[in-house]
């Protein structure tokens, strides 16, 4: 929940599949979507070339 003005988004980084949760404005926690869907493949990268939400495929070469 969101407690005197905070906003609190919690990211689950899983295996296959990335879902975010935010709390904020006092309203209950809702699924953040990306692109009209609740998830998102899962991503983890370093150093300049990384771009949140996106797959290896997709970045540009350094």
């Amino acid at each position: 929940m969101s407690v005197l003005g905070v906003s609190i988004l919690s990211v689950d980084l899983g295996t296959s599949n990335t879902v975010a949760a935010l709390a904020a404005h006092g309203r209950p926690p809702r699924v953040v979507e990306v692109d009209g869907s609740a998830t998102t493949p899962s991503a983890a990268c370093s150093a300049a070339r990384a771009l949140l939400g996106s797959t290896f495929d997709s970045l540009p070469d350094a």
